[in-house]
């Protein structure tokens, strides 16, 4: 993320808190899991990273031989199948 763009994160995720607190206020879970790509406005309460986005981290990854493709294909492979 750029420098600077985190503030213009929290800044544009202070209505979506100001919405989550009244939901809060009216006894809303606060075990609600937000599922995002990691962006900051939506790190609050129990955040996940989605698993598309996990994948496409190990996705990233460069294996230097065999064995360790071999490893990345199987991780792919079992995040796919969840």
């Amino acid at each position: 993320m750029p420098s600077g763009s985190r503030a213009s994160a929290i800044g544009a995720a202070q209505p979506l808190r100001a919405r989550l607190g009244g939901l809060i206020a009216q006894g809303f879970s606060l075990e609600l899991a937000i599922i995002s790509d990691g962006i900051g406005q939506f790190v609050i309460l129990l955040h996940v990273l989605c698993w598309v986005h996990a994948e496409r981290l190990v996705h990233k990854l460069t294996p230097l031989n065999e064995q360790q493709r071999q490893h990345q294909a199987r991780v792919r492979g079992e995040i796919w199948e969840l």
